[in-house]
């Protein structure tokens, strides 16, 4: 067995500088926490960079990529999806040497206890937190051999392999629901959604109102800020004028455009979402969230403008929801209801799966179980 070596990764990681100069690379990507490296095209429904990408940085397969001022949150990636890309000059691209360092093996690195803290030693204070790939190059990693470095990608992407099973499954269920809607309601009349429900459209407070305190109503910005998964940017200290209710359905109307959720409680909205809330007892917020959720494709297709999707008021308001009786909309959220209970057993079985690979990541990237090569 051969002994783990501690290097900088200075060592074993090069950075990459090479310009789209004639712009031969035509795929624009980006790199994002949530699904790694996406094209712009694709993701954000049109162009949302530069016209000029000439002065874009190349980046090619099995290559690295990441935002110095958001790897922080988890946006770094290599690139397996496509053979190269271009990427805006702001993303540091790097290297390693697969003589030395497997590539497959070196992104189970970030996704470690060991590179967050890192990344956080050494990004307080500076310009906008952000990561240089020279800070970089300074952290301390423990090296085994490259059979061992086999050995272990093996393990971990069979783990990766069931989970992603998992995942896919779980996005069937997801669908099977959107094509049972679809079913259900096709002879129901569409209605406006400003004729059957309430809507709020959100703002930004006035500096003054909020301060970073727990007394007040939790404000909540957008994207991922609201729902069960609570973010809380800031409190308001005074009474706001924008308010969602306990059991209001929020929908996301700014980068990204459709996703909704429940809000399990009274909170102020920032002008990335919106408040629904039933009215006229045509319907009931549970519906309307099933519905608006399973119409979030149509709903993202809405969002228009050049820098980020967003979708206006008027067109929040002519959003289209069939509407059927009351008893087929029970029907409908029973019948959700029961495919909840299926994705909540697929859910614990992938937390169960991702609980696996972080404690095998724990034991088998830092030597403390080694295998031999």
């Amino acid at each position: 067995m051969r002994e783990w070596k501690k290097v900088k990764l200075k060592e074993v990681l090069t950075e990459i500088t090479e310009r789209n100069k004639e712009e031969k690379v035509k795929n624009v990507l980006s790199v994002t926490n949530s699904q790694g490296f996406i094209s712009q095209e694709e993701y954000f429904e049109g162009t949302v960079h530069s016209q000029d990408i000439s002065n874009y940085k190349i980046i090619r397969k099995n290559q690295f990529a990441y935002n110095p001022s958001r790897v922080n949150v988890g946006s770094i990636d290599i690139l397996k999806t496509y053979d190269e890309g271009a990427l805006s000059p702001m993303y540091v691209v790097f290297k390693a040497d697969d003589k030395r360092l497997l590539p497959e093996y070196f992104k189970y690195y970030f996704q470690t206890h060991r590179f967050e803290e890192n990344v956080r030693n050494n990004t307080q204070g500076s310009v906008r937190n952000s990561l240089s790939f020279k800070m970089l190059s300074e952290f301390e990693y423990i090296l085994p051999s490259i059979e061992e470095q086999e050995e272990i990608v093996k393990i971990l992407e069979k783990v990766d392999l069931i989970t992603n099973k998992y995942k896919i499954l779980l996005k069937e269920k997801n669908q099977f629901i959107k094509s049972q809607f679809v079913e259900m309601f096709k002879e129901c009349k569409k209605t406006k959604l400003s004729d059957i429900a309430n809507i709020v459209m959100g703002q930004s407070p006035n500096s003054n109102s909020y301060n970073d305190n727990e007394d007040g109503i939790p404000f909540f910005q957008g994207k991922a800020d609201y729902g069960d998964k609570y973010t809380i940017v800031r409190h308001w200290t005074n009474s706001p004028s924008k308010l969602a209710t306990k059991g209001d359905v929020l929908m996301s109307v700014r980068a990204p455009v459709g996703p909704v959720n429940i809000s399990s409680c009274n909170c102020c909205i920032g002008r990335g979402l919106c408040s629904i809330s039933a009215k006229n007892g045509i319907t009931n917020n549970e519906y309307l969230y099933n519905a608006l959720n399973t119409m979030q494709d149509k709903i993202t297709s809405m969002g228009s403008g050049s820098t980020f999707k967003a979708i206006t008021k008027n067109e929040v308001y002519n959003i289209e929801v069939p509407i059927g009786t009351i008893e087929l909309q029970n029907k409908f959220a029973e019948f959700v209801k029961q495919i909840d209970k299926q994705k909540l057993k697929i859910e614990k079985i992938i937390e169960n799966y991702e609980n696996l690979k972080k404690g095998l990541m724990q034991q088998l990237l830092t030597g403390k179980v080694k295998i031999n090569g």
